[in-house]
């Protein structure tokens, strides 16, 4: 295989990780924030529902009940899923790859395509296949700390 058609792998395969992260990284982001606006939400109706009590009606106390619980369960698959997390570890491996992106291109801008060494692409594909293992082992630790967390809030 040539160093131009390798070079023309490697960038379509850095390309289709960079659109990868963009969406998850969108995805993670607004379940973030989705989950954190619910729960701010909830825990002010049920701060205003117990203040409706004053009035003794048992309905807001009700009210302010399901609220709690719902805020509950906001928190909890935040908790469970980590989305802020996820997010922030997609925006940092988004900014590594484009990086990577840059330098292939500045590195080959001018360049006759023969001139391009093999040596050269496989250092940019180890740099990807880095990057993409360091994104692999960031998830394991935030699912193992989530784990760590539910063990001990279960003893």
């Amino acid at each position: 295989m040539s160093s131009m058609s390798k070079l023309e792998v490697l960038i379509n395969d850095i390309n289709e990780n960079i659109a990868f992260f963009e969406r998850r990284k969108g995805k993670n982001k607004k379940r973030a924030y989705k989950l954190k606006l619910a729960s701010i939400i909830s825990s002010a109706l049920v701060t205003l529902f117990l203040g409706f009590k004053a009035v003794n009606l048992n309905l807001f106390s009700n009210i302010a009940l399901i609220f709690a619980s719902l805020m509950t369960v906001f928190n909890g698959i935040e908790g469970f899923y980590n989305h802020r997390g996820l997010w922030y570890k997609d925006i940092r491996t988004l900014a590594i790859l484009k990086e990577l992106k840059r330098d292939i291109d500045f590195n080959i801008a001018g360049e006759q395509k023969e001139n391009i060494s093999i040596e050269l692409l496989t250092e940019y594909k180890n740099r990807l296949q880095n990057i993409l293992t360091e994104d692999v082992n960031t998830w394991s630790k935030i699912r193992e700390n989530l784990e760590q967390a539910q063990m001990v809030d279960k003893n």
